[in-house]
């Protein structure tokens, strides 16, 4: 029996170990010694590992055993024998030792990859998600508004975009409904309401068109000189301009109010009497309005002035206020219009019950002709 060094790890051990207590392998029986140079190596090798010498041309080898230990070595060998377990073979520490090194090193830097590419995940979604928003800034379409809250639910400006969405929402709403009105106090509202909005343009652009179809409704010279005042930019500031170069042509000469004034005088002083002849002398062969009926004949005419003298009334005369409201305007090219406004007063002598006397206000339009085309009466007062 001796003390020989491990073949495998270099372990001080007896050759009569079962097995090294440094790597496990086996010792007695398992190992023999090189003739040549006295090197102990397993019984499986095929030459020496320290001279090379081949084992391959004997038969036998000699056995790793010594001379007769000495006192010293055997108590050396027994202590080694009494602590080295007999039954189970010490495992490869170092082995599944390194091993499970390797293991966490590679655990370790598989997650050190993966959270340094989570964070550079994360920071190019933020720096994704700061773009989309400062994107939306100069943005007025609820579709974006939409997306930017499917795609980043879980964004900081979420509530934002959220409460600027429903902004926009009721914006577009608000304006669909009004887009076709032709009230101006509706785009007037809505400028209110939506301060700044995309469509204040499109506001700015209906209220110029409708005050514009106002003044050529109008066509006097105020209602001309009102519109270049509220709409000095206006899209119809030069046809304004030329209806303005015109305003001594719209002005109300003396002579056209004494027109006006005989050709009223004469359709009421015929109505009275039931002349027809009196009546056709003044009016358009088809009125425009006569009282409620639209394009109105000189038969219809007749037909109703027939009808407000019936034989319990022996007389009836009218008397035409001098409080005429007259204004011109363009109704073709190069050709002028008249509206009238004035007041009339009925009376009747009749042989029954009924209405004696009655007061009227009297919208007319006359042509360039000087014939009456529309005439509407309403009563204010009788008795």
């Amino acid at each position: 029996m001796a003390i020989i060094k491990c073949p495998e790890c270099g372990h001080t051990v007896s050759d009569n170990a079962q097995f090294c207590p440094g790597c496990g392998i086996k010792i007695a029986n398992n190992i023999k010694r090189c003739p040549e140079c006295g090197c102990v190596s397993l019984a499986s090798a095929e030459s020496c590992p320290e001279c090379g010498h081949s084992y391959a041309d004997h038969t036998e080898m000699p056995t790793a055993e010594t001379p007769e230990p000495t006192k010293a070595s055997t108590e050396t060998e027994e202590t080694l024998a009494f602590t080295q377990p007999q039954s189970n073979p010490p495992q490869k520490k170092s082995h599944t030792a390194l091993i499970v090194t390797l293991v966490v090193v590679l655990l370790l830097a598989a997650g050190a990859g993966t959270f340094f590419y989570f964070l550079q995940s994360q920071k190019q979604a933020n720096e994704e998600m700061e773009a989309a928003y400062a994107a939306l800034q100069q943005n007025s379409e609820p579709g974006d508004y939409e997306a930017f809250a499917t795609q980043y639910p879980k964004s900081p400006y979420l509530q934002d975009v959220k409460r600027r969405l429903a902004r926009l929402t009721a914006e577009k709403d608000a304006w669909v409904t009004i887009s076709l009105s032709s009230s101006k106090n509706d785009f007037i509202q809505f400028m209110n309401r939506f301060p700044g909005s995309k469509y204040e343009q499109g506001c700015l652009d209906k209220i110029d068109s409708l005050d514009w179809v106002d003044a050529q409704n109008v066509a006097t010279p105020d209602a001309i000189q009102r519109y270049l005042l509220e709409h000095p930019e206006g899209r119809y500031v030069a046809e304004a301009k030329i209806l303005a170069d015109n305003i001594e042509t719209l002005a109300v000469q003396p002579e056209e109010r004494t027109l006006i004034a005989s050709i009223c005088s004469t359709f009421f002083t015929a109505l009275a009497h039931n002349d027809q002849g009196g009546v056709c002398s003044v009016i358009t062969p088809e009125m425009t309005t006569f009282l409620t009926k639209p394009n109105a004949t000189k038969a219809d005419v007749i037909a109703t002035m027939e009808a407000m003298h019936p034989a319990t009334i022996t007389s009836m005369s009218f008397t035409v206020n001098d409080d005429y409201v007259i204004t011109k305007k363009i109704v073709g090219e190069g050709q002028i219009g008249y509206n009238v406004n004035y007041s009339v007063d009925q009376h009747i002598e009749r042989t029954d019950e009924g209405k004696t006397f009655a007061s009227y206000k009297v919208n007319m339009e006359v042509n360039p002709q000087f014939k009456i085309s529309t005439i509407q009466i309403s009563e204010v007062s009788s008795y």
